[in-house]
């Protein structure tokens, strides 16, 4: 299994812990016990991903960021270039009004037996449910002078579930 890294450098956990205190994914618990992601969330992941894909496309880095949706349908987005992953819980938790579900994206990559291969990584967050799903998502960076744009490579990765604050 691939080795995955936070922006931070460090390993994304896939045993409940914040990324700062996890293992790497292929010394814990096997992908196949990670709770996933409902598919209320999955438009949600869909955006923060496109949205990093976007910016990559003009030329610009994605800095952290979280989309969130309130119940009622009322949408927030928050660029937070000090951000870390292991602080995205406690930011959506202090999000007022509470949010129904929220993701947080990171920019990063992901050791290959090819190299490092760029990666977005998204925890989200979803009102009653008891753990957040973090995901890894690899992407082709394009190449804007030949009209090739950034794209997911592949399927998203489970990777682990950590603490929701909107359980």
């Amino acid at each position: 299994m691939n080795q995955s890294t936070s922006p931070t450098g460090s390993p994304l956990p896939d045993d409940g812990t914040s990324p700062s205190e996890g293992t790497s994914p292929s010394s814990g618990t096997p992908a196949e016990q990670v709770v996933g992601f409902s598919t209320a969330m999955a438009p949600l992941i869909d955006l923060a991903v496109e949205h990093g894909l976007d910016l990559l496309g003009r030329g610009l880095d994605l800095q952290p960021t979280v989309l969130a949706v309130t119940a009622e349908g009322m949408r927030g987005m928050w660029t937070e270039p000090d951000l870390t992953p292991e602080d995205a819980a406690g930011f959506v938790g202090r999000i007022e009004p509470r949010p129904a579900r929220a993701v947080a994206v990171f920019d990063g990559g992901v050791q290959t037996d090819e190299g490092l291969t760029p990666s977005y990584f998204v925890e989200s967050f979803e009102a009653g449910q008891d753990m957040s799903v973090r995901l890894v998502v690899p992407h082709d960076v394009g190449h804007a002078e030949e009209g090739i744009a950034p794209k997911v490579l592949g399927e998203p990765t489970l990777v682990a579930n950590g603490p929701n604050p909107l359980a």
